[in-house]
């Protein structure tokens, strides 16, 4: 099968690819290794200071880092995807080093904001990249080395964290990521242009940028806590705030001459499509990490070290799967893609129905499964993005894909205890537990696996609907080629 991808726009690529995925695979490392363990260590963090500590820390950096991904998108496109990749890294090193320091409440909130905020700058631009950089050919094996070093950090994270503790404590596994942006930071500048375009603020339009921010966290806040069975009038205000701002940033964006989001693209239904597909598999993937730990930890009462490594044996699909796809996809169609995608749902059925409906029956066998329906999806779904838009709105577009997975991450836990238990508190009063989630196991692990398999039909038919709107455009191409004949 020939090589179907083409280049309309002309991207100047550097020559120097290899050098531009190693330092974004080596910061992507850095980002998942904090994020993998971002629900594990909650326990740990509870205990030095306090589950609010611990809750807010982990809110403070998802709302930001949900609340500027387009920000940070849109002004990468402007002042450059590269320079905003080098400022990004640099405050990720400096977060890292934060926490490494860190003795206090103060400390530890100020190190999740750093990171929140440097990792929305990296990851709002790092895809991009990889579709402006990078031979249109050559971009899924771009994609597989990109996510098999985000893969890394869900995969070895628990792990490295609780050997590490062992010996020392959590804080010295934030120095060991400090030099891993450090190093994107001080060598990037000799491979990729990383000088910033000159620009004016009139350029980027501050006050919806603000609007926007501010209705992410409003709602985000709000929904954190709804899942958590908190409904308090707070929340209520939080959610007519959000709404509120919601409606004023529409109707500002309508007005304005330099809009701030890109409405077309936001329109298209491709794109909103993949979107969507991405968040599933996130939520459905995450959730049976956190599934995972909790079944083991409290209904086998193996000890958190067991767990950790325990949680290595998904790298056995996802590592070599994700090499395949991106070696093999370099002489896919586009329609390939999409079927991997949809291979990939029939293998989470696959691993929801091993896991069991009603008891556990192999969930070691079923995290391998559910490792290569994460590989299949992400790999496939991100190229499919990036190849449909253009090199001018990589970066906008990075942020909305990017958005939409960051949504995901802190209500993982909520979701999870909702569908299996009524909710089970994550938050006690004393040293964070899991409250009486012995009663009613078999109910709540049917009612989990029905979410699951929910979430993946799902999945399915939004494929299935993308697959024949590709084939309708393709058609509408060939009649015009035909018409200019």
């Amino acid at each position: 099968m020939k090589n179907s991808y083409n280049n309309p726009n002309k991207e100047k690529h550097t020559g120097r690819e290899k050098p531009l995925i190693f330092f974004l695979t080596i910061v992507t490392v850095s980002v998942s290794l904090n994020i993998g363990i971002s629900l594990y260590i909650i326990p740990k963090i509870s205990l030095e200071f306090g589950n609010t500590i611990a809750e807010w820390g982990l809110i403070i950096q998802s709302i930001f880092i949900i609340s500027l991904y387009l920000f940070f998108g849109k002004v990468g496109d402007i002042i450059g995807l590269s320079a905003m990749c080098r400022y990004g890294s640099c405050l990720l090193a400096a977060g890292y080093y934060s926490f490494f320091l860190c003795n206090d409440s103060t400390g530890y909130l100020i190190a999740s904001l750093l990171t929140g905020i440097g990792t929305a700058m990296f990851s709002s631009v790092s895809s991009g990249q990889i579709r402006n950089y990078i031979t249109p050919s050559h971009i899924p094996f771009g994609f597989s080395l990109l996510f098999i070093g985000f893969g890394a950090g869900f995969i070895f994270g628990p792990f490295l964290v609780e050997m590490i503790e062992i010996l020392f404590s959590w804080h010295i596994y934030y120095l060991i990521l400090t030099p891993l942006p450090l190093l994107l930071v001080i060598l990037y500048p000799r491979f990729i242009d990383c000088r910033p375009n000159r620009i004016s603020l009139k350029m980027i339009d501050v006050p919806c940028a603000i609007l926007l921010m501010f209705t992410l966290f409003f709602i985000y806040s709000a929904l954190i806590q709804i899942l958590k069975q908190h409904l308090t009038p707070s929340e209520i205000l939080f959610l007519i705030l959000g709404f509120f701002s919601f409606i004023v940033l529409v109707f500002y964006e309508k007005k304005a001459k330099m809009p701030f989001l890109d409405l077309n693209l936001i329109k298209r239904p491709d794109i909103i499509t993949l979107i969507l597909v991405l968040m599933i598999m996130v939520l459905m993937y995450r959730s049976y990490l956190f599934y995972f730990q909790l079944y083991f930890e409290e209904i086998v009462n193996v000890s958190s070290h067991m767990s950790s490594v325990f949680l290595l044996i998904q790298g056995i699909s996802f590592l070599p799967l994700a090499i395949i796809i991106g070696y093999f996809g370099r002489n896919w169609e586009k329609e390939r893609f999409i079927k991997v995608c949809i291979l990939g749902c029939v293998i989470g059925i696959l691993g929801v129905l091993i896991h069991g409906l009603f008891y556990i029956q192999y969930p070691m066998v079923a995290l391998v499964i559910f490792g290569a329906y994460n590989v299949c999806i992400r790999i496939s779904s991100y190229t499919l993005y990036f190849l449909s838009v253009s090199p001018e709105e990589s970066g906008i577009a990075g942020g909305m894909i990017e958005t939409g997975v960051a949504f995901v991450n802190p209500i993982v836990i909520t979701v999870t205890g909702f569908f299996f238990h009524l909710g089970f508190q994550v938050y006690s009063p004393g040293p964070i537990c899991w409250q009486k989630i012995g009663e009613g196991f078999s109910y709540g692990n049917l009612g989990l696996s029905i979410f699951y398999i929910f979430c993946i039909i799902i999945q399915i038919i939004l494929l299935i609907w993308l697959k024949k709107s590709s084939h309708r455009l393709l058609h509408k191409e060939y009649s015009a080629f035909q018409q200019k004949l």
